[in-house]
């Protein structure tokens, strides 16, 4: 599902977009899904996964609010051991977000058999009250990105939680359980302040590495 460049993509409360096997949403412009907490809106599978958003190179800053993304195993066999197979093309993100700003205010990564749940690349970004859950690999990675991460909580994440590089975040009021490898990242000459942070169960606390502060 490709929205054309020179639109911008909408989706109301309550909607449900239900993708087949081998579908993905793909857009090169702005997407607003402002769900509410009653009515939530949900991009999910039709049977047992799909493969995913792209945003790609938007002009405009995006926002999903109250969004449940779901079941998605991602695109390229290389870094998504699910995932399915587009002519060559791979992403490593469930949910990838490239030169984009975007914020994601009170949504929810469930069940992701991708190399990231949400991968942001060389973008403004904002992660308010999110919900990281039953994440195959990294939960949430950030290479080139700048902004902030609260609220959030990444639980039972087969990788790391947050795994950053090249990038300036800020990490505040944020819960890590039962973490495989690293509950915070800090990689690649990263700038990280990181507050009120709470791991659980984890391989390791919090890695800083690469010259990264």
């Amino acid at each position: 599902l490709k929205v054309p460049f020179d639109k911008k993509l909408i989706v109301h409360p309550g909607t449900s977009l239900i993708f087949d096997d081998n579908c993905t949403l793909i857009s090169g412009n702005q997407i607003i899904m402002n769900g509410t907490m009653e009515y939530p809106i949900h991009l999910t599978a039709k049977n047992k996964s799909w493969g995913g958003l792209l945003l790609n190179n938007s002009a405009s800053k995006s926002s999903f609010k109250n969004v449940r993304f779901s079941k998605v195993n991602g695109v390229g066999l290389g870094p998504n051991p699910k995932g399915i197979i587009k002519n060559g093309w791979c992403m490593t993100g469930g949910v990838t977000v490239h030169k984009s700003e975007v914020e994601f205010i009170n949504c929810e990564f469930s069940n992701f058999g991708t190399e990231d749940a949400l991968n942001i690349i060389s973008s403004r970004f904002s992660l308010q009250r999110c919900n990281f859950n039953n994440v195959f690999s990294d939960a949430f990675d950030g290479d080139f990105v700048d902004g902030n991460v609260s609220s959030c909580t990444f639980k039972d994440v087969g990788g790391d939680g947050v795994d950053l590089s090249c990038s300036q975040v800020s990490i505040f009021d944020s819960s890590f359980i039962r973490i495989h490898d690293k509950a915070v990242s800090v990689g690649e000459k990263s700038d990280v302040s990181a507050n009120r942070i709470n791991v659980v169960d984890a391989s390791f606390a919090m890695v800083v590495k690469d010259l990264s502060i």
